[in-house]
């Protein structure tokens, strides 16, 4: 039997130092609650997504410490103007998972994979036709007592699965 990896070709992911530095930036700033943003970039090949960008969540974004729904308008207007200015497309999403809360006074860290939530959300876009990705990425951007750890998920039609990625 196959896993995963194994029934579909992942792509190679190449994000850029700026649009990791900006997840950083938006997550310790926002420590207890999630947030997130969009991922901008473009596919070199199908066997090689670019995340350039990343955007915060927008002004008008809900936070709480189990989810975020981000600011639409602002997202779609960041992405509008690097569409026509850079030809970056929308190619996937960010967003933090928050450390758990304590239990039995015991700090316990959050899942590092995507909440079932999430999966549904990825499901979502991916077969949504107004969309029509081949694949689309998640970023999970996960606060730790070493830092801010970051995971990359793909979403093809064969499946979710975890990628690696290269800082660029």
């Amino acid at each position: 039997m196959k896993n995963k990896k194994e029934l579909f070709q992942a792509p190679l992911i190449e994000i850029s130092s700026d649009a990791v530095d900006e997840i950083k930036r938006h997550v310790a700033a926002c420590p207890d609650h999630e947030t997130g943003g969009i991922l901008l970039g473009h596919s070199a090949s199908e066997e090689k997504k670019i995340v350039e960008m990343a955007t915060g969540p927008g002004p008008k974004a809900l936070h709480s410490k189990r989810y975020f729904v981000r600011d639409t308008s602002y997202c779609q207007s960041v992405y509008e103007r690097h569409f026509y200015q850079n030809g970056w497309e929308y190619i996937g999403d960010w967003h933090s998972h928050t450390r758990c809360h304590a239990f039995r006074g015991l700090p316990l860290e959050c899942p590092n994979f995507p909440s079932a939530g999430d999966v549904m959300t990825l499901d979502a876009v991916l077969h949504d036709k107004d969309y029509d990705f081949d694949a689309f990425l998640m970023l999970l951007a996960l606060p730790s007592r070493s830092g801010i750890n970051i995971k990359v998920y793909v979403e093809k039609r064969e499946g979710i699965c975890e990628v690696p990625y290269v800082v660029v």
